[in-house]
């Protein structure tokens, strides 16, 4: 090598500098630290912070929508490839990881992005709000067993909305339930 001359160093694999820490006239050692960082970024890890009471709703594979501020109005999919074993004591929230393409480079590395994830559909029985009765210790319907007798059975309220709530578990979709009214039957 003659001194003055450029000098070229190849990258073990293809891709974009992400870290140039090379100064001019600097001395390098064949034991010396990386003076650069070289990443291929035609795909990325989206890290998302999910809290711990809605974790349950997310399973790997799942698809999922990111949107960054910097690209308003376009949408980027992924999909889930791993949910971290720990909760993260300080936010309370589990690390959701995925992969997301990249290839027209519209994610850098550190941006800030909201995800919605599409998880798979719970089997639901949806019934009326005004079926589901309170006890002491838990929710229940009145599902009929014949004309002249109806059974108290508990159930597991996922979600209760316009009017409508969704049933998780103790509830079969072709039972016939008092829909209004059951503290009459007591």
């Amino acid at each position: 090598m003659t001194l003055g001359q450029p000098l070229v160093i190849r990258a073990p694999i293809a891709g974009e500098v992400i870290e140039n820490n090379i100064v001019s006239g600097m001395y390098l050692s064949a034991d010396a630290d990386p003076v650069a960082i070289v990443a291929n970024l035609s795909q990325v890890w989206i890290t998302a912070q999910v809290k711990e009471k809605d974790i349950r709703f997310i399973h790997e594979s799942d698809k999922m929508a990111i949107h960054v501020t910097a690209h308003p109005g376009k949408c980027i999919e992924g999909t889930v490839y791993h949910i971290e074993e720990a909760v993260d004591e300080d936010t309370r929230s589990i690390r959701v990881l995925s992969v997301c393409d990249n290839r027209p480079h519209n994610l850098k590395l550190g941006m800030y992005a909201t995800v919605h994830f599409y998880g798979q559909p719970e089997p639901y029985t949806v019934v009326t709000e005004k079926a589901i009765m309170q006890g002491e210790n838990d929710s229940y319907i009145l599902a009929k067993v014949n004309d002249r007798c109806f059974v108290r059975r508990p159930v597991s309220v996922e979600l209760t909305k316009d009017g409508k709530a969704y049933v998780s578990s103790g509830l079969h979709p072709d039972e016939t339930v008092v829909s209004e009214g059951g503290y009459y039957f007591q």
